[in-house]
């Protein structure tokens, strides 16, 4: 159940991304198992507890929708800028202004798109959950009383909110167990601008 339902979000994941008897055994396997579930094939190598953290070092294989080429490219990325001081900043506390408006208005418009009717008290904590702190979370609730065009949001977009939008929007999605097809247009959407501005 759990692969059906992340496998039509594994393009966005790898724009992103691009992660028994014997305890170490069952966490190694159950890591991989999870990874698995987004076409991603993975072997933990090492398990050490550093305080209240489990420190873990893994190999991954080529995602399963990762194109050769695309995989290729990450490698040498990886190999040219080990440590990539210019990466983007996907902390919604750096955005400017109008960079919080859209990233609150897009994940207003995902939430819509889900076509539940919600609590908020109930629908705030599940948001919190996964870290979106209480402006943001204001922000949604304000832009939920407006219905929401996700075409007209994306125009313009820069990678910072497209990336961050992305990041939480499977997370979202996923809360009430099942994906509709209004959903995924969005995340496809999100993916498009994503693909079209890393091209450019």
């Amino acid at each position: 159940m759990l692969s059906q339902l992340v496998r039509p979000l594994i393009r966005p994941q790898i724009e992103l991304l691009l992660q028994a008897k014997s305890v170490h055994q069952q966490l190694r396997s159950t890591m991989a198992e999870w990874l698995s579930y987004m076409g991603v094939r993975a072997d933990v190598n090492q398990l050490q507890v550093h305080g209240h953290q489990i420190h873990v070092s893994l190999y991954v294989d080529r995602p399963d929708q990762c194109s050769e080429t695309e995989w290729q490219k990450m490698q040498a990325n990886l190999q040219q800028e080990p440590c990539n001081n210019n990466a983007i900043d996907l902390s919604y506390e750096s955005m400017d202004p109008s960079q919080q408006r859209k990233v609150q208005r897009l994940l207003a418009c995902i939430i819509q798109a889900g076509g539940n009717a919600y609590d908020w008290s109930m629908l705030q904590l599940k948001l919190q959950s996964l870290g979106l702190n209480k402006s943001l979370c204001q922000g949604i609730r304000a832009a939920l009383k407006v219905p929401g065009d996700s075409t007209q949001l994306l125009k313009h977009l820069d990678q910072t909110v497209v990336a961050f939008v992305l990041s939480k929007a499977t997370y979202i999605i996923l809360m009430d167990g099942k994906i509709i097809p209004a959903e995924s247009q969005i995340l496809g959407q999100l993916y498009q601008v994503l693909t079209a501005q890393a091209q450019t």
